[in-house]
């Protein structure tokens, strides 16, 4: 998304967060992680005071917080799924959104020249963040079809040279502290790349963790292939991606939808 109400993102970004700041209902935790939802509406949540400084060791490094809720929004995101095979702990073997996260958190890019394994699209954003920076993956797998795949990514892999194959899979990897060499599997044979680095990706699946935890009830959704969640037993509502909508466009619909339901109810 390229603009939010006609707002540059990061424009968007700034004045939210300057509304939220200035409302005298609103407590903001940053770098918090609610590790845990009970009855009734009872969160608890861990405050790390110390990112990005030096640790005073005159005061508390974490804070513990006990949260009562009267609702509970959960907007906790996704987690990447894996994809089993071969030597699958050696070192080098990473999520692709995990390898991701490092070269726009961080600003390092783990692997120059990292093979890619998929079976979906979402890929398609490492791809073209490496290609971006002067950086082309050793190779591309991806376990669909060809006609399964999107003509756009298709292009994109043609146009820069990347070596792809399609209705393949990782066999497994070889090497002893690290990977030294992938091999591929397609049409039954073996094809070997040397490279130090695999990033995988089997899907997404919503992160149900703290709604199951707040006795609500999944189901299980045929299309996305995983759990989402169904019923609350709490008063508990859930945005975005955790409640299986992977569409940012569909988000301010979603939202609409379920707080106007809140509103009604009480």
């Amino acid at each position: 998304i390229k603009k939010i109400n006609n707002q540059e993102t990061d424009e968007w970004i700034k004045e939210t967060e300057k509304l939220i700041k200035a409302s005298k209902n609103i407590k903001i935790l940053k770098n918090s992680l609610v590790t845990s939802y009970n009855f009734t509406n009872h969160l608890i949540a861990l405050e790390d005071k110390s990112v990005g400084k030096k640790i005073d060791e005159n005061k508390s490094e974490l804070t513990l917080h006990k949260i009562r809720t009267t609702h509970t929004i959960l907007a906790n995101g996704h987690i990447e799924r894996f994809i089993s095979f071969r030597n699958n702990d050696l070192p080098g073997v990473m999520l692709a959104s995990s390898f991701e996260k490092y070269m726009h958190r961080y600003g390092v890019v783990p692997e120059t020249s990292p093979v890619i394994f998929t079976n979906n699209s979402t890929t398609a954003t490492l791809l073209k963040s490496l290609i971006d920076l002067g950086h082309k993956p050793a190779a591309y797998i991806d376990a669909r079809n060809k006609e399964k795949i999107g003509r756009k990514l298709l292009n994109y892999l043609e146009k820069n040279n990347v070596p792809f194959y399609t209705n393949a899979e990782v066999e497994g990897c070889d090497g002893n502290k690290k990977i030294k060499t992938i091999s591929i599997r397609k049409s039954n044979k073996i094809i070997k790349i040397k490279s130090s680095m695999l990033c995988v990706s089997g899907g997404l699946n919503p992160d149900i963790h703290l709604f199951t935890q707040s006795k609500g009830l999944v189901k299980w959704d045929d299309k996305l292939a995983t759990f989402k969640p169904d019923v609350p037993f709490q008063n508990t509502i859930t945005l975005g991606s955790v409640s299986g909508n992977y569409n940012y466009e569909k988000t301010p619909e979603e939202i609409n939808k379920k707080l106007s339901f809140l509103k009604v109810k009480n």
